[in-house]
């Protein structure tokens, strides 16, 4: 048996290494989405003043991979590209206390938001801003990096409750607080309404945070295996589609479905995940519920669907091989996997001596002796 558990996981020429972004990337990002943040703030504040007489002042909360340290490198790039997704949050006034619209349809919303962010890549000599998307106005700030902003409505008396945490949160700290605590200031606060705008149908409710909430749960209760497991899925995709392909939330909510841990084996977790994938998908009913919501399905075509079967048979089938086939040569297995995953998985390979921790403590008797004696374990162990 082969083991590549660390040519997947190792950050150092491993293939989780080679899907990590660098310290430039990281921090090129960050800047634009403090640069995109300032701005916004304070021009939504003054142009809807001006048109609606309404003072309004934005708050913003990063989600997605970003959030679920989920991020990978582009494997096309272009035409694939560093997503960031940071979400502008505006307390809109309620018309009527039953009324679950806002006071501002969401072409108005829209419309200001465009405005200002071509003001601001003519500014910064940024590439393009794209309003083809439905939910969100999308930043191209350069070949390899854009950044979505989906635009919501929070009710004034729940938006109230934000700026009253935040003032708490911060009346013992330096106004130079970081953006991260800011954010982080009231993630969590209880928000029974979000809407989110959408060019055609005005308003529809959609809350990020609860995804967000769930997987950092999730990571935290089933540990970083899968998280990592997820990357490895959304890296595999990225390989295999140049352009769309299932989403990474569906690839997650699978992962997290179907994950049972492999203590110090990536590599067999891996392949437990890409067989239940085939076998979900062989159903008729092969869209996933988001766990946070059990009325919304998260779908996927027909044609994906059928691809994704087919793309997760063959890669659990050469994965299968690539471990336990010690017939053939390491070189031989290691492009098993490389055909799946393309060349950022390494050509290194660990061949298994031994027995995996977890075979040892399955395989291993107690004795008799340990079973009469009773546990020296402390109460702090």
């Amino acid at each position: 048996m082969r083991d590549f558990s660390k040519s997947f996981k190792s950050v150092e020429g491993g293939f989780l290494g080679n899907l990590n972004l660098s310290k430039e990337q990281s921090q090129f990002i960050l800047s634009a989405k403090i640069k995109i943040q300032d701005w916004l703030r304070q021009g939504i504040l003054e142009k809807i003043k001006e048109s609606e007489h309404i003072i309004v002042e934005p708050r913003f909360m990063s989600q997605g991979s970003g959030v679920y340290k989920t991020r990978n490198k582009p494997c096309y790039l272009p035409p694939q590209q560093i997503d960031h997704d940071l979400g502008c949050y505006l307390p809109l006034s309620i018309a009527k206390e039953f009324s679950e619209l806002p006071r501002i349809a969401s072409k108005i919303f829209f419309s200001v938001v465009d405005d200002l962010l071509i003001e601001l890549v003519k500014k910064e000599r940024w590439v393009d801003i794209d309003i083809s998307k439905n939910t969100c106005s999308r930043v191209i700030v350069n070949n390899e990096v854009h950044i979505d902003v989906p635009l919501y409505a929070i009710p004034d008396t729940e938006f109230n409750t934000i700026r009253e945490q935040l003032n708490k949160s911060l009346a013992s700290e330096n106004l130079s607080l970081n953006d991260a605590k800011r954010t982080d200031s009231w993630r969590n606060i209880d928000i029974k309404k979000v809407l989110l705008a959408h060019r055609k149908t005005n308003w529809i409710k959609s809350d990020p945070r609860k995804l967000n909430v769930y997987f950092r749960k999730a990571f935290e209760h089933k540990g970083e295996q899968l998280r990592r497991i997820c990357r490895y899925l959304k890296a595999w995709r990225d390989y295999q589609w140049v352009k769309d392909g299932p989403t990474s939330i569906y690839l997650m909510i699978f992962a997290d479905s179907l994950f049972d841990a492999e203590i110090d084996r990536d590599d067999i977790a891996l392949l437990n995940i890409l067989q239940g994938i085939n076998r979900r998908l062989s159903d008729e009913n092969y869209n996933v519920i988001n766990p946070t919501d059990p009325k919304e399905e998260i779908k996927i075509s027909d044609i994906d669907r059928q691809q994704l079967l087919n793309l997760s048979n063959t890669f659990a089938s050469d994965l299968q091989i690539a471990i336990h086939e010690n017939i053939i040569p390491d070189e031989k297995a290691t492009d098993l996997i490389r055909k799946n995953l393309g060349n950022r998985f390494p050509t290194i390979v660990i061949s298994s001596t031994e027995a995996s921790i977890r075979d040892k403590v399955i395989s291993t008797p107690i004795s008799h002796k340990e079973e009469r004696e009773p546990s020296s374990r402390t109460r702090a162990g």
